[in-house]
């Protein structure tokens, strides 16, 4: 069989990175004419997939219309030349829609291939997805292990019905076979097939250039009660899977071959297992690789220095922590439950002592957030020393408890997926408005990036400054001495008081 895979280009007005939120995909700003989009990575479920393809002996391309900057009819064209029998096309979240229409072009462009939609928003929104024109299947799950049983099923004339993980329209509903399971070994996947992608495409703005940088991933799952909020744990699973160091090894050798020096560990959180880490970092020590890399984990998962030290020597120039909210209260109960927040601050010194800098992730408007905590966050950025901070919003992502609870109360502003991420606001908490919000972002903004703290931070004027400030200052007031106003919702999903 010809096998396309397909990764969808960004919205006509905005950037998509379709890696993050657990591969749910983010906003991440407006396109500049003529350049790259710069945190435009591959998926890598959908890598994986094609590799499994070249596996079984398959012709197989990957197009990746995003990198190369393709819109949707000439990735159309691009995926109807290569002569598809089989398509599997990626969707995210916030380019729902614009990614929906490229695969029905390439239904059209390409009428005998089936078409498989894929992506974690597939296991969200499934039936929209499925209804969908062009859309023939949606991969209910992880799509490196559905796409491949999918296609062995139309090859050897094997009811679709016995494919777990599919649904598809039948009639005017949406039929649903038996529910996939999760690959319990990731050693069975092949490595990605990074021959298969653009690499020069693939570049980050991160440790102080905007080189080629490679995601890479050595495990999947996060198994903490962040989930409620947090698409991950719905997306990857909660039991933590691992890939064996020597398999890792392998893909940055690869990499390494052909021209790359800087590397994102995707892992949910790269130091879950002490003696995984160990034996990775030991092993890129032995190869000389002279890789950079970024990782991501917990405060509570990196309090072991010999194997922060050592991450440090294997290469690792960043930790990015979920610092969520400042507020010791909110940290605990809603943005890290079950971590104290007294080890955050020796955490960071430690980190930093090696030589690695410390990252930060602050969201804006997790449950419970109000006046008292943006303030305190603000004071707690500061009284860590860490070398970077990034700013996002509140979002209430489908399939999580978080989405339903909030709709129940009547908190999500929009539903509108082009809005989850960048400077909308999509749902609010009980106690702040989006307008609130969205001044608690400035107020935050300009407070951090007095500090140098916040990257990319647009420098705010001093008399916008006071205007804000008097601002808060008002809001604060009227909230002390009077009832809670009703808030209003407008078109845009934004609201007012």
């Amino acid at each position: 069989m010809r096998l396309t895979f397909l990764q969808t280009s960004d919205p006509p007005h905005y950037r998509v990175n379709r890696e993050y939120a657990g591969g749910m995909g983010v906003f991440v700003g407006l396109p500049t004419p003529g350049t790259a989009a710069t945190t435009a990575f591959p998926n890598l479920q959908l890598a994986f997939a094609a590799g499994v393809g070249e596996r079984d002996g398959h012709e197989v391309t990957f197009v990746d219309a995003q990198a190369e900057q393709l819109d949707g009819h000439a990735a159309a064209a691009r995926v109807a030349s290569t002569g598809p029998d089989f398509v599997v096309g990626l969707v995210s979240l916030p380019s729902i829609e614009s990614d929906l229409a490229a695969l029905a072009e390439v239904k059209a462009a390409a009428p005998d291939a089936a078409v498989l939609a894929a992506g974690a928003v597939c296991s969200a929104l499934t039936d929209r997805i499925a209804k969908a024109p062009g859309i023939d299947y949606v991969a209910v799950g992880e799509p490196e292990a559905i796409a491949p049983e999918l296609w062995r099923a139309l090859d050897a004339g094997i009811p679709v019905t016995e494919v777990a993980g599919l649904a598809y329209r039948s009639g005017d509903l949406v039929a649903r076979t038996a529910p996939a399971m999760p690959i319990a070994d990731l050693d069975t996947l092949p490595n990605v097939p990074y021959h298969l992608l653009p690499l020069e495409s693939y570049r980050a703005d991160l440790l102080g250039d905007d080189g080629m940088c490679i995601p890479v991933q050595t495990s999947k799952g996060c198994p903490f009660k962040c989930g409620y909020y947090c698409p991950y744990p719905a997306i990857v699973g909660k039991k933590v899977r691992m890939r064996s160091p020597e398999r890792v090894i392998e893909e940055l050798r690869y990499l390494h071959d052909h021209g790359v020096r800087k590397v994102v560990f995707r892992d949910q959180i790269f130091t879950y297992s002490m003696e995984h880490a160990t034996e990775l970092c030991t092993r890129m020590i032995e190869e000389d690789l002279g890789m950079r890399w970024v990782c991501e984990t917990r405060f509570d998962r990196a309090r072991d220095h010999d194997v922060i030290q050592l991450m440090r020597d294997a290469g690792c120039e960043q930790i990015n922590f979920g610092l969520e909210s400042g507020s010791p209260e909110l940290f605990e109960a809603s943005g890290k439950p079950g971590t104290d927040f007294g080890t955050v601050g020796a955490v960071i010194d430690d980190v930093r002592s090696t030589g690695i800098q410390a990252h930060v992730h602050i969201i804006i408007g997790v449950p419970g957030e109000s006046w008292k905590t943006v303030r305190e966050t603000a004071h707690t950025v500061k009284q860590f020393t860490v070398d970077s901070v990034q700013l996002s919003n509140m979002i209430a992502y489908p399939g999580t408890k978080f989405f339903e609870d909030a709709k129940a109360k009547g908190l999500i502003l929009t539903e509108d997926p082009a809005a989850y991420g960048g400077d909308h606001i999509p749902v609010r908490t009980e106690a702040m408005s989006a307008t609130e919000l969205l001044l608690a972002r400035i107020y935050l903004r300009k407070h951090l990036w007095g500090q140098g703290y916040v990257s990319q931070a647009v420098p705010i004027t001093r008399a916008v400054g006071r205007r804000v400030a008097g601002k808060l200052d008002g809001l604060r007031r009227r909230r002390e001495t009077e009832a809670p106003p009703v808030v209003a919702t407008d078109e845009s999903g934004l609201s007012g008081t």
